[in-house]
């Protein structure tokens, strides 16, 4: 079980991460995730312990 997905930083730098897990509700609808974990150079992998999703702006409350 578990699922694959890139990350690309502000930069452009591209990389394939790993979560063995559930995916979290709404995955494919976030700009940005906090991905917590460790880098496998030897898999050239980055092994996510946790995947936070970052609310989408719809939901954030307005500051007035």
């Amino acid at each position: 079980s578990g699922f694959t997905f890139k990350l690309t930083d502000e930069n452009g730098n591209r990389l394939t991460a790993f979560h063995n897990g559930v995916k979290p509700q709404n995955f494919e609808h976030t700009e940005q995730v906090v991905v917590l974990g460790k880098y496998s150079s030897e898999k050239n992998l980055f092994e996510a312990d946790k995947v936070l999703v970052k609310c989408p702006s719809k939901y954030q409350k307005e500051n007035k």
